[in-house]
């Protein structure tokens, strides 16, 4: 279990647009950098992006992602691993899920 959830580096949108353009699922963009791509213009600094995708494609996300990613579901201030195959039920529980590129995203 990981408990160093502010230390961390963000990717970009376009890393992210990247990523899941090749992802046979619906996606987007949420939270503060979607109303900076709809105003064409970032309006502030972000510490990370928001990025939606449906429940019931999940897995499929997974799939994809730990290809080069090491996934964690957030629970309570903690990081545990996001374990292939488990279905995350709860967007209250699992709202956040944090991943870390096996390069080293984490610091």
């Amino acid at each position: 279990m990981r408990t160093d959830i502010s230390n961390w580096m963000p990717i970009t949108v376009s890393e992210i647009n990247k990523m899941f353009s090749d992802m046979p699922l619906y996606w987007c963009i949420a939270g503060g950098w979607a109303l900076d791509l709809h105003l064409c213009k970032q309006t502030r600094e972000h510490s990370d992006i928001d990025v939606i995708i449906i429940r019931d494609e999940q897995l499929i996300a997974y799939q994809y992602l730990k290809r080069d990613w090491k996934l964690y579901k957030a629970e309570d201030g903690k990081l545990d691993l996001w374990e292939d195959g488990e279905y995350l039920n709860s967007t209250m529980t699992y709202g956040l899920v944090g991943a870390a590129r096996r390069l080293g995203l984490f610091k």
